[in-house]
């Protein structure tokens, strides 16, 4: 979100699929550590110094890899977040996670209740197919808090088909493991524009 004293005010909404990455196995699970979204930077626009609220929603919708979606559709999503961020656009930051410097992004935390729920589904057909993943878990919506005041605000670019969603666990013996989906399938972004008492009106 961004209010740019030319344009008035812009907001940017993304939806995407969460895709399974071969069928997990969590028959060795002893214990969920956490389900983090992980978003890498591609650009951005506006003011990185602007402090924005990150959300990341649920979709109760279906999305559809072979339908075209214009900038002004918009998908149903559950209204309690699933993880929400405070954070400031650092879109050429390399950040270290664990021991390895990393390319520019943000994480994440998702709802424990959704991880559990998740590990929960193991050996079921849920996990086995996409097809059957997609009517499960359709996929997320991504959105910031507006933008209020002139000059402020910034709209972030996301290369989603390098973004992923991580189930971290350790087993029965402790060893940490993981699970990873990728944001590979259908995409939308939606865009609204308030040019209101602007040059550009």
């Amino acid at each position: 979100s961004v209010v740019d004293p030319f344009f008035g005010s812009s907001e940017a909404v993304a939806y995407s699929q969460v895709l399974l990455q071969g069928t997990p196995n969590f028959s060795s699970l002893a214990i969920t550590d956490s389900l983090v979204l992980r978003l890498f930077y591609k650009g951005y626009y506006g003011d990185t110094n602007t402090q924005q609220m990150f959300y990341v929603h649920r979709l109760t919708e279906d999305m559809f890899v072979d339908s075209t979606y214009f900038s002004n559709k918009t998908f149903t999503y559950d209204n309690s977040p699933l993880g929400t961020l405070t954070f400031q656009p650092r879109p050429n930051l390399r950040v270290v996670v664990d021991s390895d410097t990393v390319a520019a992004q943000i994480r994440i935390r998702l709802s424990q209740l959704l991880a559990d729920e998740i590990i929960g589904l193991n050996g079921t057909d849920t996990l086995e197919t996409n097809e059957d993943w997609t009517k499960y878990f359709k996929g997320i919506r991504l959105s910031t808090n507006p933008a209020l005041a002139g000059g402020t605000g910034c709209i972030s670019y996301f290369d989603l088909f390098s973004s992923r969603l991580t189930l971290y666990y350790r087993d029965t013996v402790g060893l940490a493991k993981s699970y990873t989906w990728a944001l590979t399938g259908a995409k939308c972004n939606h865009f609204s524009h308030d040019f209101t008492g602007t040059p550009a009106e």
